[in-house]
C-alpha cells in the first residue's frame, strides 16, 4: 500500500510541475489513498500483537497514538513550510546553494508531493526487508480440501483456499462483532460525518470514513 501511495503521489508531483494538476485529480487521489489507507492502516494496527508482548501492548498503543496525534498536528504545518520554500527562496531567505535550485519552482506544491511520495517509498523499502510474523506462521489453518482426519496445515502449507476462508471468517467475526454493540455502530458511522460543507467536503468525508 505505501508503493502505491507513492506512486500516486509522485504522479501528483508531476501533474502539479507540469501544471496540469486539476481539482478533481486531489479530490480522486485523497479517495484513492484514502481507500488503500484503511488496508494499510488495519494491518499495521494487528500487527503490533505480532511484535509487541501482550503485557507492552497498552504502552505501544499509546506511543502509536501519541504519534499519530502529533503528525496529525506538525504535518500541515511542515507542508505549509515546505510548499513556501520556493517562495522564501526567492526572497533571498535561504542559503545561496538551496535557493538557486528552488527558486526555479513556481510554487512548493509539487515539492511537497515529491516528498510525501519519497518518504511512502521509503516507508514501503523498509518494510520490505524487515520480517513481520504472520498470524498464519504461528495458528494452524484449517484446509477444507483435507482429508477427514488429516492434521490441519500450518503457515504458508495451508493453501490459498485455506487463507481465503480464514479471511472471510474474519471479516465476518468482526462485521458480527460491531453489528453486535451498537455504540461502535453510531462511532463508526459518526467519522464519517463531513467536516464542513462545501468547500473541502469530499476530502474530509472520504479521510474520515475511511480512517481506522
Amino acid at each position: 500500500m505505501n508503493v502505491v501511495n507513492g506512486l500516486l503521489m509522485a504522479g501528483a508531483a508531476l501533474l502539479a510541475g507540469l501544471g496540469l494538476l486539476d481539482v478533481w485529480m486531489v479530490v480522486l487521489a485523497a479517495g484513492l489513498t484514502g481507500i488503500t489507507d484503511a488496508v494499510h492502516n488495519s494491518a499495521f494496527d494487528t500487527s503490533y500483537a505480532m511484535l509487541v508482548p501482550d503485557e507492552q501492548l497498552p504502552r505501544a498503543n499509546g506511543m502509536m497514538e501519541t504519534i499519530w496525534s502529533l503528525s496529525g498536528v506538525l504535518s500541515p504545518a511542515l507542508a505549509a513550510s515546505i510548499i513556501a520554500l520556493p517562495a522564501l527562496a526567492r526572497a533571498g531567505a535561504l542559503p545561496p546553494a538551496l535557493g538557486s535550485v528552488l527558486g526555479r519552482l513556481e510554487n512548493g506544491v509539487p515539492l511537497a508531493f515529491g516528498l510525501d511520495a519519497a518518504s511512502f517509498l521509503l516507508a514501503a523499502t523498509v518494510l520490505a526487508l524487515l520480517h513481520i510474523p504472520s498470524p498464519r506462521d504461528a495458528q494452524p489453518l484449517p484446509n477444507p480440501v483435507a482429508a477427514p482426519g488429516a492434521q490441519p496445515a500450518r503457515g504458508a502449507g495451508a493453501g490459498p483456499l485455506a487463507a481465503v476462508a480464514s479471511l472471510w471468517a474474519d471479516v465476518r467475526f468482526g462485521a458480527d462483532y460491531i453489528r453486535r454493540r451498537p455504540p461502535l455502530t453510531w462511532a463508526r458511522w459518526a467519522r464519517c460525518w463531513p467536516d464542513g460543507w462545501p468547500p473541502g467536503w469530499p476530502r474530509a468525508w472520504t479521510l474520515r470514513c475511511w480512517a481506522p
